[in-house]
């Protein structure tokens, strides 16, 4: 349902609710098979549940010839002509005292009227049957209509009830619409009480301001076809020719009949009883169309609140999905530098490693070409190395390099001089080829090692380089403590036995010399 405009909604829910159909998909279907032409829709779907004959057909949208535009415009529309409530007024005749003489003139005239009624029916019959009526065949209702407004206008004037410029389908389908009553108004300009009753009703101002404010008004003349096709559809008798249309029950109904000549004080008072005794039914069905409308509404209201509700949810879903990949792509962000850097750290453990099988072995301090140096590292630890005189500077640096609490990016500088020692990574392989001897390092001399902050990368391996090696410094300084404390303790020990065997000692002479005492 989600190719469906919310015009579209509106008529699906209003086909459901007068044809009561519970799927919207057959719904959907119907109108769609009547190119969502509900007035059409409905009828057809009304006839069908009365068993009658679907006299609509589906409507093809575009017209594709002249034909196929008048069978459209001329496309019968379902009323209910023989209401058994309907009112019917007919023109009443001026009856004339009938003596014996106008008896026996009647009975006489009789059988030569009846003859010749029925030869002139019986020769019309076959006449029509090798030539139809030309007023059969409907080829322009549009000018049909157009042409009687025309000519009764040239001849009454414009004082007249508002004429409806449409086809009788179309003048059907908007009293059905707009719920008001409608009336259909047949006459013929060569009959003789037409003429009387254009001039002495139809122009009246008392009728056609009623008419106006009641009922819609389309009239044509009989001799047009689309005049002549409405009479066939009414059964009408003979002219003026009025029918009242209005809705009961939901459909059009025919409420009145008025055939006939008569004076502009009867048409309208029976005019006024025939709307008036169905007013209430048109009132009731433009209350329960407005009930089905508010219903249509509230329903598209509640639909639509539902769809920005879903959207806005959708919405934060959406959000929240993004939100929660954008988090898990940082995490993965980050949970791939921590490995890099472990892996790092790894690769540089094991240069390190293989650096440090690979380093010669450090020379006897007594030896003539022995160069005792001292390294500060930036941890405050303190390192000594014996190099030899003619051992490289890359020598020294690999040394301080292995250490494990060397930073990843370090500098040795010379003190006193001030001078650094040169960086593979800034100088020449030439310079790192120089010999401790000709660079001047002295004997015993101290140089200090300066971590180099290139980046935050760095800057961290380097923190934390030297967190550990805080932290191994620390606890060889606390083995230490509890070395010291450990020995402090034996020789307490053994002074304090040493001290006991001395005082057995005195106290053996003292009671020696006791007893030697005594002796003498």
């Amino acid at each position: 349902m989600d190719d469906v405009t919310p015009e579209q909604t509106e008529m699906l829910l209003q086909f459901q609710d007068l044809t009561g159909i519970d799927s919207l998909n057959r719904c959907k279907e119907l109108l769609e098979s009547y190119n969502w032409n509900l007035e059409m829709a409905v009828q057809d779907q009304f006839n069908q549940n009365e068993g009658r004959e679907q006299v609509m057909q589906q409507h093809t949208g575009q017209f594709q010839t002249p034909q196929d535009q008048v069978r459209e415009l001329t496309r019968p529309v379902t009323v209910n002509i023989f209401h058994p409530q309907q009112r019917i007024f007919y023109a009443s005749a001026v009856r004339r005292p009938m003596d014996w003489i106008t008896w026996f003139k009647w009975l006489f005239a009789f059988p030569f009227r009846f003859t010749f009624s029925t030869a002139v029916d019986v020769v019309v019959f076959f006449y029509r049957f090798f030539v139809p009526d030309p007023r059969s065949r409907v080829t322009d209702p549009y000018g049909d209509v157009r042409s009687f407004i025309d000519k009764f206008e040239q001849s009454y004037g414009y004082m007249h009830p508002h004429f409806e410029r449409m086809t009788y389908s179309q003048a059907m389908q908007k009293a059905k619409e707009e719920f008001k009553f409608l009336i259909i108004y047949l006459s013929n300009f060569s009959c003789e009480d037409c003429k009387l009753f254009n001039t002495t009703c139809l122009v009246n101002p008392d009728v056609y301001e009623f008419i106006n404010n009641n009922a819609l008004f389309w009239a044509c003349s009989v001799e047009t076809p689309e005049g002549y096709r409405v009479s066939k559809i009414f059964r009408s008798r003979y002219e003026p020719f009025l029918v009242v249309i209005g809705l009961r029950d939901n459909r059009l109904t025919v409420v009145g009949r008025v055939e006939g000549a008569q004076n502009a004080d009867t048409f309208l008072q029976r005019l006024r009883r025939i709307i008036n005794d169905n007013q209430s039914y048109i009132r009731a069905a433009k209350h329960e169309a407005d009930d089905r409308k508010l219903s249509r509404r509230l329903i598209v209201e509640q639909n639509d609140a539902y769809l920005e509700s879903l959207k806005r949810d959708q919405e934060k879903m959406k959000q929240k999905r993004e939100e929660e990949m954008k988090k898990q792509q940082e995490e993965d962000a980050i949970r791939r530098q921590k490995e890099l850097k472990k892996q790092k750290k790894r690769e540089m453990k094991e240069l390190k490693r293989t650096i440090r099988e690979s380093f010669p072995e450090e020379p006897a301090a007594g030896d003539s070409d022995a160069l005792p140096l001292a390294f500060k590292m930036p941890s405050g630890e303190r390192i000594n190395r014996v190099f030899k005189r003619d051992d490289s500077l890359f020598l020294v640096r690999n040394f301080v390099f292995c250490q494990p609490c060397c930073p990843p990016s370090f500098d040795i500088m010379k003190s006193f001089p001030r001078k650094c020692l040169p960086n593979p990574y800034s100088s020449d392989a030439k310079e790192m080829d120089v010999t401790i001897a000709e660079f001047g390092l002295l004997k015993n001399e101290m140089l200090f090692v300066q971590q180099n902050f290139d980046n935050s990368d760095d800057e961290s391996d380097a923190s934390e380089s030297i967190a550990e090696s805080l932290e191994k410094s620390e606890a060889e300084k606390f083995d230490h403590m509890e070395d010291e404390v450990m020995s402090t303790e034996i020789i307490d020990s053994d002074d304090s036995e040493s001290d006991s065997e001395d005082d057995d000692l005195i106290g053996d002479e003292l009671d020696e010399g006791f007893v030697v005492t005594n002796e003498e």
